[in-house]
């Protein structure tokens, strides 16, 4: 018990709508029930299987709070259906109130759904609203029922108050049975534990009346409001007739008047009737020039049009020209492009595998001549050395035929040297023509290519001669729409 804390909490339903499928007419109420507490909404009709009630509830109870939390406290919403045939339970749903305050959560809208109805999407939209009004103490709560008779008598204060616009006579009885009511609840104090029961069951029937004369009390407020509505409408009316009855006056006044001015009014119309003629005359007279000049437009356009298909013909023509001309040339400077360097790279490879093979050659030549040179001039000196000996033994009359053919030999050797340098000079003079005659090629290609250019130039220029004198005569024809529409077509900007 220690442990315990009780809170006295301020209840509050607001009831917005309830949605249930039912196929003949009726009225909804909802019933909000805590313990022995039970409120009752007014009757709301069913529209289009939604019943909006848009009206709240209030009630006071105890909660109990223990362990870092509130126990548990549940409250049971019905919905009652009303009809001809009788009233009948369309649905029920329970909510616990603390698993609201332990989520700290004191403004809350809900969509609950029914149980125990024949339409399983039944659903009541209510919004709760949660407010501690005091920390009571538990010794004092000696007796839970006389705390409950405290709630029903908060309750019946409510009620009371809320029936304030009733009649003098409801009233006078309603305030006799709260003072009965207050009587028995200060001699509450002294019943036993034994006829406390009596007490609640009378209390409960008392609330019953009081519930019973607060709906007839509410059926009164109703019918008060729709009189004053319907006061309210018929004001209006009466408002409305009233100006209409102004305004036939007025217009009754301003007929009079017309009345007076209608003969020199009929004068007017006649002469405004004499000069809409003339003017239909002239207005026939102009459609026929107009559709005269559209004749002439018509026949200026259709010429028009065939000197531009004409122009267009011709057009197409030259650019399909033009697109020949400039693939066949694009294709023979790429064919040529091609050959020449591959011609070029072949050309250029040659040249230089002959100026490697030419300084290889000429660096073995260099070389073959100076032994060659340094070999004849060894024969020299031999010989030089050989005609000494020889004159020497012709002196002598000592000549030695081995001696003749040693000098025959080397007479043989000295010629082939010569002939082998003669060779070579020859293999020389190739390489240096071969070189020239690359040299040239390539110089007859490049002169090739320039006129080959200056050739496609003037072609260019003739067929833009030629786009020029056929734009002319289309801005002669057209204009600047036909050059415009005729370089859209053929594709110039």
């Amino acid at each position: 018990m220690n442990n315990i804390r009780v809170f006295k909490f301020s209840l509050k339903v607001f009831i917005e709508r309830v949605v249930i499928a039912i196929n003949f007419p009726c009225k909804l109420q909802v019933a909000w029930k805590r313990g022995k507490q039970k409120l009752e909404s007014k009757q709301s009709d069913l529209n289009v299987n939604v019943a909006n009630f848009n009206e709240e509830l209030e009630m006071n109870s105890n909660m109990y709070f223990q362990d870092n939390q509130f126990k548990e406290k549940k409250c049971l919403f019905t919905i009652t259906l009303l009809s001809q045939k009788g009233n009948k339970v369309a649905g029920q749903v329970s909510v616990d109130i603390s698993s609201y305050l332990n989520r700290k959560l004191e403004n809350i809208r809900e969509e609950l759904k029914l149980d125990k109805c024949p339409d399983r999407h039944a659903k009541i939209h209510i919004r709760f609203h949660f407010k501690c009004l005091e920390e009571l103490d538990i010794d004092q709560l000696s007796r839970i029922s006389f705390a409950s008779n405290i709630d029903q008598e908060d309750q019946q204060n409510t009620i009371q108050s809320s029936a304030s616009q009733v009649t003098q006579n409801d009233i006078g009885n309603i305030q006799n049975e709260k003072q009965n009511q207050q009587n028995q609840y200060q001699q509450q104090a002294l019943y036993t534990e034994s006829d406390m029961d009596e007490i609640r069951t009378l209390l409960s029937k008392e609330m019953k009346k009081v519930q019973q004369k607060d709906s007839l009390i509410s059926q009164l407020e109703q019918s008060l409001e729709t009189k004053q509505e319907q006061l309210a409408d018929t004001k209006q009316q009466l408002e409305a007739t009233k100006q209409k009855l102004y305004e036939t006056l007025d217009k009754l006044q301003n007929y009079e008047e017309s009345i007076s001015s209608h003969d020199d009014y009929r004068k007017n119309l006649d002469n405004r009737v004499k000069q809409l003629e003339i003017q239909n005359k002239q207005l026939q007279q102009q459609i026929i020039e107009f559709n005269e000049q559209l004749k002439l437009k018509q026949q200026l356009v259709a010429q028009s049009d065939q000197k531009l298909s004409n122009a267009l013909g011709q057009m197409q023509v030259m650019k399909q020209r033009i697109s020949q001309y400039e693939e066949l040339e694009q294709q023979q400077q790429n064919r040529k492009s091609a050959g020449n360097n591959k011609d070029m790279e072949l050309m250029q490879k040659k040249i230089n595998d002959l100026e490697k093979q030419i300084q290889r050659e000429q660096k073995k030549q260099e070389q073959d001549y100076a032994l060659y040179q340094v070999q004849l001039k060894n024969v020299q000196a031999q010989l030089v050395d050989k005609t000494d000996l020889i004159n020497k033994l012709q002196k002598d009359q000592d000549f030695d035929n081995k001696d003749t053919s040693q000098i025959s030999q080397l007479r043989k050797q000295l010629t082939q040297y010569q002939a082998n340098e003669e060779q070579f000079n020859k293999v020389l003079n190739q390489y240096k023509e071969q070189v020239q005659k690359a040299i040239q090629n390539e110089i007859k290609l490049k002169q090739q290519q320039s006129e080959e250019k200056e050739r496609f130039n003037d072609q260019i220029i003739k067929l833009k001669c030629q786009l020029g004198d056929i734009f002319n005569t289309a801005y002669d024809i057209g204009g600047n729409k036909l050059v415009d529409r005729l370089q859209q077509a053929v594709g110039l900007s």
